[in-house]
């Protein structure tokens, strides 16, 4: 006689072959995350998320918001629009640097002393650095510049 134990397995295999035949297990190839422009706009990414609004009405704000997000790598819009503003503050603070205005420069890391650690420059090195290599035309360092490098290093910007 045949014991019931000893046919479990065997149809229980036989059935998982079967629903496995039936419904194949998705397994969707990941879609990389979108790449951030050099300068985002808050204002187009939250049009991206008004436009899939008005293509979908079921869609909420909010999860219109989540999906521009994940869309570019982000968990969530709030740090989205995080990484977007600090960018704004870091090109302000190098647009500052360029045109050697020392008292803004001062005043901007004064404000924010996360700017002491900002990533600026071709290696993301910080301000500092930025500073004592990017000056275009190439020249001397000004007083103003040997100052401001002084004030930066005396005030937390990192040395390296």
């Amino acid at each position: 006689t045949v014991e019931l134990r000893n046919l479990l397995p065997a149809l229980f295999a036989e059935i998982g072959r079967s629903i496995e035949v039936r419904f194949p297990i998705f397994n969707p190839t990941p879609v990389p995350p979108m790449t951030l422009p050099e300068k985002p706009d808050l204002r187009h990414l939250r049009d991206q998320a008004h436009d899939s609004q008005r293509a979908d009405t079921a869609v909420t704000r909010s999860k219109a918001l989540l999906a521009v997000a994940s869309r570019y790598g982000f968990p969530s819009w709030t740090r989205l629009k995080a990484e977007v503003e600090s960018r704004h503050r870091f090109g302000a603070l190098k647009a500052a640097i360029d045109t050697e205005d020392w008292l803004l420069v001062r005043a901007m890391m004064t404000r924010d002393p996360g700017l002491h650690g900002a990533p600026l420059g071709y290696g993301k090195s910080g301000p500092l650095t930025w500073l004592a290599e990017c000056r275009v035309p190439w020249q001397p360092p000004s007083p103003g510049r040997l100052e401001a490098a002084a004030w930066m290093v005396a005030n937390g910007s990192d040395v390296h």
